[in-house]
This record gives C-alpha cells, sequence and structure tokens, in this order.
C-alpha cells in the first residue's frame, strides 16, 4: 500500500488548497480568503492531525506481521545410570529457537486493500467534516451580513427621521403644525436611533462569533451593499440531480464506508486459512554429547469464533449496502429540495423587491408632501414604518437565500472544497 501521510501533510500547506469551481460572489471574499479561513481554523487544523493519526494507523493494518519469536530453555536430567559411571546420573540439557507466524499471499493482500479502504473512508471523512466546516463559516457569515445590512438600513432610517423631525421643528416655528406633529416624529426619531443601536450590538456580537471561529476572516462589507434580485445561473436542470448526488461527501462517505465492510469480510474469510507457524530449534542434550536441530510446523484449527466473527461482517456489508442506497437516497431528495426552494425563493424575492422598491418611492414622496405641509403626518409615518418592515424582512429573507446558494454551490459544484 502507498504511503498516503506525505499527501495529507501536503494538505496542510495553504497552496496545496484550490476550489474546483470558481466562485464569483460580491458577498464573499475570493476563493482563496475562504479556504484559508476554513484550512487555519482550529477545528480544522485537529481534524488534519486525526488523518495524520488514521493515515498511520491503516498503515500499521496493511503491515501487521508476526515476530519471530525467541525460545530458550535450560535443565538437568537424573538418571538410574549403573554405580560403577555415577557422572551419568545427572546431565545438563539446553535449547534455543526461534518461531514465527506466517501469512498466506492472500491474507496479505486482503490486509492491505482493509487498509486502502479505510484510508479512502478517512478520506471522505475529511471531506464531509472540510464541508461542515464551510458550512458553518458560510452560515456565520451570513449572519453577520444580514446583522450589518440591517444596522445600515436603521441608519438611513435614522437620518430619515431626523431630517423629518428638522422638517417638523421649520413647520411648527411657521405656525404650520402642531407640538403633537413634533412629538410624534421625535418618538420616530428614537425608536430609530434605539433600534440602530440594537442592530449595531447584534452586529458585534456576529463578528465577535464568527472571528472566534475562523479568525483570518475578513469582516468587509462590499463597496456596493444594495440588494439586487440574486441570480440562480448556478443551477442545473433538476433531471441531473441524480448524477450531482454522486459526488456529494455523505455519499461519498456512505459508499466508502460499504467498501470498507466488504473488505472486512473478505479479509475475515483469508483468515479462514490456517496459516503455518514456523520454528527452528538447536538442542543440547546429554551434557553435550547430542546436539540436535529441529524444525518445527504448527497449523491452527478452525473455531465457532471465527465462524460467528465472518458472518456479523456479512450482515455488516448488507448492512452497509443498504446505507448507502439510503444515503443517496436521502442527499438526492435534500438537493431537491434546495433546487426547488432557490427557483421559487428567487422568484418570491424579485417580486417582494419590487414591491419594497415602490413602497420606498411612496415614502419618499410623501416625506416631501410632509415638509411642504401637503400630506398629513399619521399617514407618512404609518407608510414609513410599514417600508421599515418590508426592507428588513427583505434584508433577512435575501441572506437566507444567499447561503442556501452557497450551500448549492458547496454540496453540487464542489465549490471551496479540497481537490
Amino acid at each position: 500500500m502507498k504511503n498516503t501521510r506525505p499527501l495529507l501533510i501536503l494538505s496542510l500547506m495553504p497552496w496545496a488548497w484550490a476550489p474546483a469551481h470558481a466562485v464569483s460572489d460580491p458577498w464573499l471574499p475570493p476563493d482563496a480568503v475562504v479556504i484559508q479561513a476554513v484550512a487555519s481554523s482550529p477545528t480544522w487544523q485537529a481534524q488534519i492531525r486525526q488523518s495524520l493519526a488514521d493515515a498511520a494507523r491503516a498503515d500499521q493494518h496493511a503491515h501487521i506481521e508476526q515476530p519471530w519469536t525467541t525460545l530458550a530453555s535450560y535443565g538437568q536430567r537424573r538418571n538410574r545410570a549403573p554405580a560403577i559411571d555415577p557422572q551419568e546420573a545427572r546431565t545438563r540439557e539446553w535449547s534455543v529457537g526461534l518461531e514465527k507466524q506466517t501469512r498466506w499471499p492472500g491474507q496479505t493482500r486482503a490486509a492491505e486493500q482493509w487498509a486502502q479502504e479505510a484510508q479512502a473512508l478517512k478520506d471522505a471523512q475529511a471531506q464531509q467534516a472540510w464541508q461542515q466546516q464551510l458550512q458553518e463559516l458560510l452560515d456565520l457569515h451570513q449572519a453577520w451580513l444580514t446583522a450589518a445590512l440591517t444596522e445600515k438600513h436603521w441608519l438611513t432610517q435614522r437620518d430619515l427621521a431626523q431630517q423629518q423631525v428638522d422638517a417638523i421643528r421649520k413647520r411648527q416655528k411657521m405656525g404650520d403644525a402642531t407640538r403633537v406633529d413634533l412629538l410624534q416624529v421625535e418618538a420616530a426619531l428614537a425608536q430609530a436611533q434605539s433600534k440602530q443601536l440594537e442592530s449595531a450590538e447584534l452586529t458585534r456580537q456576529a463578528a465577535r462569533k464568527l472571528q472566534s471561529r475562523y479568525p483570518t476572516w475578513p469582516l468587509t462589507l462590499p463597496a456596493e451593499t444594495s440588494l439586487q434580485p440574486p441570480q440562480s445561473n448556478a443551477l442545473p436542470a433538476a433531471e441531473s440531480i441524480e448524477q450531482l448526488s454522486l459526488s456529494h461527501p455523505d455519499v461519498k462517505v456512505a459508499q466508502a464506508r460499504l467498501r470498507l465492510s466488504q473488505a472486512q469480510l473478505n479479509e475475515a474469510r483469508a483468515r479462514t486459512q490456517p496459516a503455518p507457524t514456523v520454528g527452528v530449534n538447536w538442542a543440547h542434550d546429554n551434557s553435550g554429547r547430542e546436539r540436535t536441530w529441529t524444525v518445527t510446523l504448527s497449523l491452527p484449527l478452525g473455531s465457532t469464533y471465527q465462524q460467528l466473527d465472518r458472518q456479523a461482517l456479512a450482515y455488516d456489508s448488507e448492512a452497509a449496502a443498504a446505507q448507502s442506497q439510503q444515503a443517496q437516497r436521502d442527499v438526492q431528495t435534500l438537493l431537491q429540495a434546495q433546487h426547488s426552494a432557490l427557483q421559487v425563493g428567487t422568484q418570491q424575492w424579485t417580486l417582494e423587491y419590487q414591491a419594497t422598491t415602490q413602497l420606498q418611492a411612496v415614502v419618499q414622496s410623501l416625506s416631501k408632501g410632509m415638509a411642504l405641509g401637503e400630506t398629513p403626518l399619521n399617514e407618512v409615518l404609518n407608510t414609513q414604518r410599514l417600508a421599515t418592515q418590508q426592507s428588513i424582512e427583505l434584508i433577512q429573507r435575501y441572506f437566507q437565500l444567499k447561503a442556501l446558494e452557497w450551500r448549492w454551490l458547496a454540496g453540487t459544484q464542489q465549490a471551496w472544497m479540497q481537490p
């Protein structure tokens, strides 16, 4: 079996990682930054060290060989010797030897195959862990973006409320507005200031949580933060989902477990062939007057334990086959749900975006009319509250949709994945 540890060591180097498909998204840093953030996280570093340990154990299993065993003995023999030769009544005896349990070539090949499949499973599990780390990073980034854009929206609302307060005060000085009107716009300003402070604290908390898990992640908003209808160009035809599911890490892990269970069963069957134990001994008997060379050969007999072990492994292999089929079905169902959610969500968000944009235009028009004393204040404030609520919901749904798009790319296009 080829030693895979050098490949794992190379994976520790940042330049050894590259995305399978480049992702161009203004809400994400470059692909290299995303990959480096995951690769340098403490959780992934622990995973890499565990993979190195697993590779060593796989190599160890591939080289299971019984060591040579040394044998030594010493004793004295007492005989009923004639009285005329009393020296014959006691003689010294000693012997030394070596023995070793052998393996048939088929057993060696079965052990090597087991080790290869065990390493393949660890590689698949490493890719699965990488995707989980990547998903956690993107989810935390999505939470920070939502909080940051919400804070920015409340800053705009605060400035707008301040402009309304200034306009009402100006009208009050001219005798065109009442004290109640001023109290209403001041209350709206205070609420906007409170919401802005609240959203700023949520943004700081999201940033701290993100950087505590991924210290190298940049907390920088793009230059253009206006929301635009998302593009679903990454979506393939629904008929290709079955093929896409085969490359999903969860399916690869299930398939690797199936191959490993089959390799374990083959190795157990290979072990049923009795492997002989060979040895050689050199004996020194009768006080050196007799010297003997002996070659030994022994064969173990089968047992019920071995039969039950093979039976259990056969059941394990059947269970792994069923689990592999179920894993593929589950992933196909998941991808179909994501595919449908992206399509429907994009259409819904586009309609909500159009409605919110129109409502914001109405708010601006009413605000101008209020400043001139042409629009009732209550109508302006009510419309403004409705527009604010819709805008915040639009921000939240937009980044939920982006998170779903990133999850789709990571699971089907192998974006930001280990090669």
